[in-house]
């Protein structure tokens, strides 16, 4: 008998075929108690009328439960530059309080007053109150990326914007059409931004053509924005200027080095050119002697 035999259950322990598919809740709490008194697993298994690789897999699930209950759960390290549970339990403190105002509640906590404004109107509750721990939460939900974008998620929205650009206007007239056609749909109330992703992400393999009909102006992909103080220079080395000339020591091993390409060149050019060029580094040498 092979042991692929073995392991299964005798015939006289199989289970009711109307009931497969069913959890084995009965089955599992027997063999676990089989095994709490001794009996070996493949033997409890035997006895309970289950596959021995199900008694394993059993075993192996409340070992990881086991471990998993008795580790310390780490919090999730949470940037500064969100709210914190604290920050907004102190800011529904604050709001409750007669005559506190946004500014002082922004002051306290060292945060601009826009980010207090915006914390109040995106996470309070449907009846106008301003829950802490529900606010954080709603945060915490919000903060997964990447999201689903709104035009993606809305195949009304994305028709509208379609016939926008079938009819070659800019995502910024797109946006704007929007809201003054459709003020009482802001959901409907995206940037223009919001627009250019979505179109550039479609620009791979073939849509690339598709996009660039669509954009008037003809881009597959998005000029990098970088700020002035971030811009790197095209030249390795710093440019020198014709008014800044570079120290008596450098000038002459430079004009050294003009000079030697100069007369060991000369033999394979014609002897105007050749006297040209040694008389043009002469007459730099004499000119800054003179200087």
């Amino acid at each position: 008998m092979t042991r692929q035999h073995r392991d299964r259950a005798p015939e006289g322990i199989t289970r009711d075929p109307s009931q497969r598919g069913t959890p084995l809740i009965v089955e599992r709490a027997a063999y676990f108690a089989l095994v709490n008194q001794g009996i070996g697993s493949r033997e409890a298994a035997r006895q309970v009328g289950v596959n021995y690789r199900t008694a394993k897999y059993w075993r192996a699930t409340a070992k990881a439960a086991a471990v998993a209950a008795v580790s310390p759960v780490q919090p999730v390290a949470i940037s500064t530059r969100y709210l914190s549970l604290h920050e907004r339990i102190v800011i529904a403190d604050r709001v409750r309080e007669p005559g506190m105002s946004l500014r002082g509640i922004a002051t306290e906590l060292g945060r601009p007053v826009s980010t207090i404004t915006r914390e109040l109107d995106r996470n309070q509750q449907p009846d106008g109150t301003y829950q802490p721990h529900q606010a954080h939460k709603m945060a915490l939900a919000r903060r997964p990326r990447p999201k689903t974008s709104k035009i993606m998620a809305d195949p009304v929205l994305r028709a509208v914007v379609q016939d926008g650009l079938d009819q070659r206007w800019s995502p910024r007239q797109i946006t704007r059409r929007l809201r003054r056609d459709h003020p009482d749909r802001p959901e409907w109330h995206v940037t223009h931004e919001t627009i250019y992703q979505a179109l550039y992400v479609q620009a791979k393999g073939g849509l690339r053509r598709e996009v660039a009909a669509w954009l008037r102006t003809g881009r597959v992909a998005r000029r990098p924005q970088t700020r002035p103080d971030q811009r790197r220079s095209r030249m390795a080395t710093e440019m020198v200027m014709i008014s800044d000339p570079p120290p008596i020591g450098r000038w002459r091993r430079n004009v050294a080095t003009k000079a030697r390409v100069a007369l060991s060149s000369s033999e394979d050019m014609p002897v105007s050119l050749s006297v040209s060029r040694i008389v043009r580094v002469a007459g730099f040498m004499l000119g800054h002697l003179q200087k």
